[in-house]
């Protein structure tokens, strides 16, 4: 194995809780597997919570390393780049740009042709908004031919990536790196209260979450707890602890209801099945589209805990909810969904990294 660290390339955290345990997860896999990682980020600051970061200040830097790891969703995505990265400020106060993020997130085995380069739990959704310009199109392109292997986040990342390569033995599905930041609490079996947790905010309007939480309360007969998942109140130092705590309430709930995407995951992640909620969108144009809890949710076979918000919800709300006694149960086919994509993705990833002990499951 190489004696120079890994490079682990993050994305600027404003205090998102989803964020926080897909970088808390990298930070576990890399430590767990005995292996020397430098996390990075290329915006923002360099600390939040538990989690520090070095600056990347210049793609040169990446000369150190022989492997460099994008690690999460949109970093490659020539969505994020267009409509996120850009105008954004780096931890030196300078401001990002396009040609800034192609530089750091597309060229990097351009300027270091031994870098090995990996994609973990990417997402390629929307990235055919890059096509009307031809040079951006053909360094995303360039990219995907050059990476030395691409573990995608969903089915629908992979169809998308096809789409720009045709078949091709590199790119594999995996799995939302966050499934595998450490559980909230000890992973045993929670004492459940007499309430499920929610949150809203990507999508459904307040006046309509409302109305699903009570439609929800009086078909269960549980209290409805809201969780902040989108709270970014407090300092950084204690947002971890924080997202903790958040967790902690899902870890006791018996279900999770929310149209966010990581809060949903992350509650699975700590035993709590989610129901989902998604509201109507014409396309992907954006990272916080509709499209990618929907994927989620067909890709673990959970297409009866996914709701779609029209004006019959009351009437698909009843059978959604039948059964929910049963689900927080440890051997629930939700669970067991979940499961298998965490171990799909630690698959993948011990095949890159770990070899001689593929398949071993993560240490905790």
């Amino acid at each position: 194995m190489p004696d120079r660290p890994i490079a682990v390339i993050c994305a600027h955290n404003p205090k998102n809780a989803g964020m926080y345990r897909v970088d808390l997860a990298a930070r576990r896999y890399f430590e767990a597997r005995g292996l020397r990682a430098d996390l990075f980020v290329t915006q923002g600051r360099t600390g939040i919570g538990t989690l520090r970061f070095d600056f990347l200040r210049d793609v040169e830097q990446l000369g150190a390393y022989d492997r460099v790891v994008y690690w999460g969703d949109f970093l490659n995505n020539p969505l994020w780049g267009l409509r996120d990265y850009a105008g954004r400020q780096r931890p030196d106060g300078s401001v990002s740009s396009v040609d800034e993020w192609r530089s750091l997130y597309l060229e990097a085995k351009q300027r270091h042709p031994a870098l090995r380069v990996i994609v973990a739990g990417g997402c390629a959704l929307g990235a055919a908004a890059c096509r009307d310009d031809p040079e951006l199109a053909a360094a995303y392109r360039g990219f995907l031919q050059s990476a030395d292997a691409l573990v995608l986040r969903d089915p629908g990342s992979v169809a998308e990536v096809h789409q720009w390569l045709g078949p091709d033995r590199r790119v594999q599905l995996g799995f939302d790196c966050a499934a595998l930041a450490p559980p909230a609490v000890a992973p045993k079996a929670a004492r459940r209260g007499p309430f499920f947790v929610h949150g809203f905010g990507r999508g459904l309007p307040p006046a309509d979450a409302a109305a699903l939480v009570a439609e929800t309360e009086r078909h269960t007969g549980l209290r409805g707890v809201p969780v902040s998942w989108l709270g970014r109140e407090g300092p950084r130092v204690t947002f971890g602890a924080r997202v903790a705590w958040r967790l902690g309430w899902a870890r006791h709930a018996h279900f999770c209801l929310t149209d966010i995407y990581h809060f949903s995951l992350c509650s699975m992640s700590v035993g709590t099945p989610a129901f989902v909620v998604t509201t109507p969108e014409t396309r992907v144009d954006g990272t916080l589209n509709q499209h990618k809890k929907r994927l989620l949710f067909d890709m673990l076979g959970l297409q009866s805990m996914h709701l779609d918000w029209t004006p019959r919800w009351r009437e698909d709300l009843e059978p959604m909810l039948h059964g929910w006694q049963r689900l927080a149960d440890e051997d629930a086919p939700w669970s067991c969904s979940f499961q298998a994509g965490r171990e799909r993705l630690l698959g993948r990833l011990d095949q890159l990294f770990m070899p001689a002990r593929s398949g071993r499951p993560i240490v905790t």
